[in-house]
């Protein structure tokens, strides 16, 4: 499993850009703005899925459950993003939706943001959203079939990332023996912890996917990457 992560991520590597041009914002059309803003945003999606990913493969000797559990679902939200906006392009091409609201979309999940610090921020993008929309354009496009398995993967690794039942019993084990719970402190790795990285070994391929439907949406597009 770790080789073939090794491989995706070695195919991440291959698809970095070391800019995005923008030139003089002032002076940048709507449909140009949001071509270079929906460039930058897959660059960005790219960049942390790289890094959660290389991430990942040291996490695992340590028996680190927790830490496991939130890369992986971050690899997953970085995943849905870019699955998100496959299939708002479509929309787009087929008429379904405005560009006025496509624009706002990418520039929101770009600069949006919750906290007070950003008064003048518009809302970011809801990760759940984001998710079912993708699993939508998956299951239509790659898939063929329903399977919803963005959504179900993010939603069981959400069990480990919060105190829920499933995150607390990676805390300890059960010594049926000597009657009692016997905390983990300083215990490697079980298999459940390996169980939470192959999620990541789902997710990496549906990434590269939609990498590159994304790419070739936009270049469909009428305003597409120059």
């Amino acid at each position: 499993m770790l080789d073939n992560l090794e491989g995706f991520y070695e195919g991440l590597l291959e698809r970095r850009k070391a800019a995005v041009p923008f030139g003089d914002l002032r002076k940048l059309e709507e449909r140009e703005r949001t071509t270079r803003s929906l460039d930058l945003l897959q660059q960005v999606q790219l960049h942390r899925a790289e890094r959660l990913l290389a991430a990942a493969s040291l996490l695992l000797p340590a028996g680190n459950a927790y830490s496991i559990a939130l890369v992986v679902r971050g690899f997953y939200e970085s995943t849905a993003v870019l699955g998100y906006f496959c299939s708002r392009l479509e929309s787009l091409s087929r008429g379904s939706i405005q560009f006025d609201d496509f624009q706002w979309e990418v520039a929101d999940a770009v600069m949006g943001a919750r906290h007070s610090t950003f008064t003048k921020a518009r809302a970011p993008l809801q990760i759940l959203t984001c998710l079912d929309r993708a699993d939508k354009y998956l299951d239509k496009h790659l898939f063929k079939e329903k399977h919803r398995v963005l959504r179900d993967g993010y939603d069981w690794l959400s069990e480990f990332a919060h105190p829920n039942f499933l995150s607390n019993v990676c805390a300890f084990r059960v010594d049926r023996e000597r009657e009692c719970l016997v905390l983990r402190h300083g215990e490697g790795a079980l298999s459940e912890d390996i169980e939470l990285l192959s999620y990541l070994g789902i997710c990496a391929p549906i990434f590269t996917w939609l990498y590159e439907s994304l790419s070739q949406r936009s270049a469909d597009c009428s305003f597409g990457f120059d």
